[in-house]
């Protein structure tokens, strides 16, 4: 593409008009990885379970997306949150800290289930979240913190919850004749 530079914001005039994006410099991206997950799940809901080796997936998936170009030209730089799940939220709040004060990072990508305090560490710093776990949040922290919470489904739990008991009501396995149980945790 040729023309020339419109100003430090690292785009070109094209040709036919088209703003075509120059610059390369890498971009840095925060991912959240779990440690010991695997034996807080196994105990939590009597199932094993193998969240693999978080580092190795993220760099291996950052090596591939790195050699398509990166993100609009600009390569990644991972930069890791790793949350010992022993430490609970305070764990997660240290690594967003790391992540957005020390590391820089442009934004978070996690697997974890999303928490209000999470969120609220990243909107404090100006670093959006992207959330692609399960345990989405609901409407309502997607409604007070809409600049700085994303997912990729959208599902969040209000909608999730939604889907489930519809399914449940359309294939009549709830309905006002079956007694439903609801099962509650109390965590203090």
């Amino acid at each position: 593409t040729s023309g020339s530079p419109t100003g430090s914001t690292g785009t070109t005039e094209g040709t036919t008009g088209g703003v075509t994006n120059t610059d390369r410099t890498p971009i840095r991206v925060g991912f959240e990885i779990i440690k010991g997950g695997n034996a807080f799940i196994g105990v939590a809901f009597g199932t094993p379970v193998n969240f693999g080796d978080g580092r190795i997936e993220v760099n291996s998936i950052v090596k591939d997306v790195n050699a398509r170009g990166g993100i609009g030209g600009r390569p990644i730089v991972p930069v890791f949150g790793e949350w010992n799940v022993a430490d609970g939220d305070a764990g997660r709040d240290a690594d967003c800290r790391q992540m957005t004060e020390d590391g820089k990072v442009s934004f978070i990508i996690t697997v974890v289930n999303i928490s209000q305090a999470y969120v609220a560490c990243g909107a404090k710093h100006g670093v959006p979240i992207v959330n692609s776990s399960f345990g989405a949040g609901d409407e309502g922290l997607y409604g007070l913190y809409n600049d700085f919470l994303y997912s990729p489904s959208l599902l969040n739990l209000n909608r999730e919850l939604r889907l489930v008991l519809e399914s449940l009501r359309d294939t009549k396995r709830m309905s006002p004749a079956v007694k439903t149980g609801v099962l509650t945790t109390n965590r203090v």
